[in-house]
């Protein structure tokens, strides 16, 4: 843990404000973050973080005056306190907009999800230790080294497979096209491999974010 504090760099200049929807702002810092919480709130400036996000609502610290409230002034007659959305909490988490969207999933239920996943900054962040470590240190036969090994190659194998099931789908579909155009009748749906694809690419793409993260750069400096 020691070591890992040690080498954490958080980027300059992040603050809550950037991911709010306009006509919302953060709570002022009254007092400055303490110990377990990484020290980035202090008096006087900007709010830089959020209390730790929940999946139920209306938790204490996002409460009306607490830390992670927010006041919603978009309607000027009607100003109240509020909890982030689905969409700032997504952002803040480090995922893109939108991420939890779907058309069943109301925003608390969106928000219900996130406060049960992990944040992908901190994510990337202890990747980012674990690989510089490893590759530091030379533990080839470690369990680290065999856990990124292992999920590098899972990696490239849920690559080929779903290249392959993306082609064979597309052989399939063209063929029911054929026998569906022959028969007069509507070529069938063909289920996109797409969601699988793109899990794939946002995990290869994490990691290639985790070596160009500060932590991983400042700990191979070692």
């Amino acid at each position: 843990k020691a070591v890992a504090a040690a080498f954490m760099a958080r980027p300059l200049g992040r603050q809550v404000q950037q991911v709010l929807l306009p006509g919302r702002i953060p709570m002022p810092v009254l007092s400055a973050d303490r110990p377990p919480q990484h020290p980035v709130n202090q008096p006087g400036t900007s709010r830089a973080a959020w209390p730790t996000l929940m999946a139920r609502p209306h938790s204490y610290a996002f409460r009306p005056g607490q830390p992670g409230s927010l006041l919603d002034i978009s309607a000027p007659q009607q100003s109240r306190w509020t909890e982030p959305a689905a969409i700032e909490r997504e952002l803040a988490m480090g995922y893109t907009a939108d991420t939890t969207a779907a058309p069943s999933l109301t925003d608390q239920q969106r928000c219900q999800l996130l406060g049960q996943a992990i944040d992908a900054n901190a994510l990337q962040s202890l990747l980012a230790l674990s690989l510089a470590w490893w590759r530091h240190h030379h533990l080839l036969d470690s369990p680290i080294s065999s856990a990124l090994c292992a999920l590098s190659s899972a990696h490239q194998r849920c690559l080929r497979l779903s290249h392959s099931n993306q082609l064979n789908s597309s052989q399939s579909a063209d063929a029911s096209s054929t026998s569906a155009a022959a028969a007069g009748k509507a070529p069938p749906t063909v289920a996109s491999h797409s969601s699988s694809m793109a899990a794939c690419l946002s995990s290869q793409t994490l990691m290639r974010k985790a070596e160009h993260n500060p932590s991983y750069t400042q700990l191979c400096a070692v």
